[in-house]
């Protein structure tokens, strides 16, 4: 196997990476939930929390938290929810009386402006259209994922 094989081999693998993440990780160190072989019997757990006081001190690390701390939830977007709402309450008020109608749209750039001509039937679709994102943007607003 020549060098640029091997190479590519190593960049694939992961093993160089888990070895070396192991070592600086402190893997190394002996396993807090062992107990030596020579304390056994009632001493066992004492031995068991010198073991993990010696493994938190050499590691620098903290001990984990005897309580878990509260998340607060995430609160409502009443922005989103507002313009969710006001989507959906326009397009319901058009789509029963929709109308055939022209709409101006203004220049851009180099084009100049024009006129689009919608039917009473493309204008419920657009109602349509409206109703249906003001209503998932009303569930995206007040959607709380679970912790």
């Amino acid at each position: 196997m020549d060098q640029r094989e091997l190479r590519r081999k190593l960049r694939q693998s992961n093993i160089v990476d888990l070895l070396d993440d192991g070592i600086e990780n402190g893997s190394d160190l002996r396993v807090p939930s062992r107990v030596d072989e020579d304390a056994q019997g009632p001493d066992a757990g004492d031995a068991n929390k010198e073991s993990f006081k010696r493994l938190e001190q050499s590691s620098g690390r903290r001990a984990a938290p005897s309580e878990p701390r509260e998340i607060p939830k995430a609160s409502v977007n009443s922005a989103g929810l507002a313009i969710g709402t006001g989507f959906a309450v326009s397009g319901a008020l058009i789509f029963p009386d929709a109308r055939a109608i022209n709409i101006l749209h203004g220049s851009l750039r180099y084009r100049p402006a024009w006129i689009e001509h919608l039917t009473a039937t493309e204008s419920r679709v657009y109602a349509l259209v409206a109703i249906v994102f003001g209503i998932a943007l009303c569930a995206f607003s007040l959607y709380r994922p679970r912790r």
